[in-house]
């Protein structure tokens, strides 16, 4: 195997927020600490899929736009998520394909235009600090990151990578001549990146937890109507404006939140928990947003709508390992496309 080289990304702006990220801190909610983990899980796996890489690859969580970096190697990779203007060296660049950047190579996402979160992965390893078995930082309880205390990438942090040439044989750069390199996505995956760009969502719900302390009118009341994404959203939850929703519990002990519940406070409006969630809630829960729907409102801005439809746990599950059985195959193809030598 070829010599190894160490390499740099030198992160030049931060805009809302940055910050590594990955598939979270698995069994770790019995000791008190959050899921964490990418919150648009879609788009991390696929941008991690496009380098050819294990679909829990460390990459970069953008919120908001405005970030950018420069490079001093040689590197592959790919940027996915919110609809955003890209730029390598002030040119315009696409979103979901591989893209080969040289030493002193700048990369930018500024403005979106739909969405909240990209993420940039690399044809590459990095040595990140872990917390808990993952790179993810928590701000409200000051774990994890790239400084250990919870806090996002700052401006002037330096990352050093390692690739090997045997991953970019000496025909490769023929195929990015034309600046990106496509790799095909399945109809599915424009179905859901379209939903994803759409201002009004709709999200599959099960009925779970305390759902039977509902009336069937507040049920249908919650499936009928559309619910405006209020200002009030962060990595812990997406609060919701619509009709109010009563339960008829009067005293519930704190249970164990999953990624996804819909929770109803007293005043009625669902809040939607998220990755960075607390790890016990008091307040009931009606039922459970799968994995699709969760990826769909993660690029939910404040102001949009979002509505809920039935579903059940079967077609979740079958869903979901369609999902995952199509990301597999763009990894696969990816990875011959990155060695390519003819």
């Amino acid at each position: 195997m070829s010599k190894q080289t160490v390499k740099e990304i030198i992160v030049t702006k931060v805009g809302l927020l940055a910050q590594w990220s990955d598939s979270g801190r698995s069994n770790s909610q019995l000791a008190g600490y959050s899921q964490s983990g990418a919150v648009d899980w879609f788009s991390y796996q696929l941008a991690n899929a496009l380098c050819g890489n294990p679909l829990d690859t460390p990459a970069i969580e953008v919120m908001g736009g405005l970030f950018s970096f420069c490079i001093s190697g040689d590197c592959i990779i790919s940027i996915t998520g919110a609809k955003a203007d890209l730029r390598v060296n002030n040119k315009e660049v696409a979103l979901n394909q591989l893209l080969l950047l040289k030493a002193g190579d700048n990369v930018s996402i500024s403005q979106l235009t739909a969405g909240m979160f990209n993420y940039v992965s690399f044809a590459a390893i990095f040595n990140l600090p872990l917390f808990k078995n993952s790179v993810c930082a928590v701000k409200r309880e000051k774990i994890g990151g790239s400084k250990g205390d919870g806090t996002g990438i700052a401006v002037g942090e330096c990352f050093g990578f390692t690739t090997t040439c045997s991953l970019y044989r000496s025909k490769s750069p023929r195929l990015f001549e034309k600046g990106g390199l496509n790799i095909p996505l399945v109809p599915l995956f424009h179905s859901i990146i379209n939903q994803q760009y759409s201002s009004h969502k709709h999200l599959p719900i099960m009925f779970s937890y305390q759902h039977t302390s509902f009336s069937n009118i507040d049920k249908r009341r919650l499936l009928a109507h559309a619910f405006k994404v209020s200002i009030k959203l962060d990595k812990m939850g997406v609060r919701l404006d619509g009709p109010s929703l009563v339960s008829q519990a009067l005293v519930l002990t704190s249970q164990p939140m999953c990624n996804g519940a819909v929770q109803i406070p007293g005043d009625g409006k669902p809040i939607v928990m998220r990755n960075d969630r607390q790890t016990i809630g008091g307040y009931p829960v009606i039922g459970v947003v799968n994995s699709l729907g969760l990826a769909l409102l993660s690029q939910s801005c404040a102001h949009e709508k979002v509505s809920f439809r039935l579903t059940n746990i079967e077609s979740s599950i079958i869903s979901r390992r369609f999902i995952d059985i199509q990301l597999n195959r763009v990894l696969n193809e990816a990875r011959r496309a990155i060695t390519e030598s003819k």
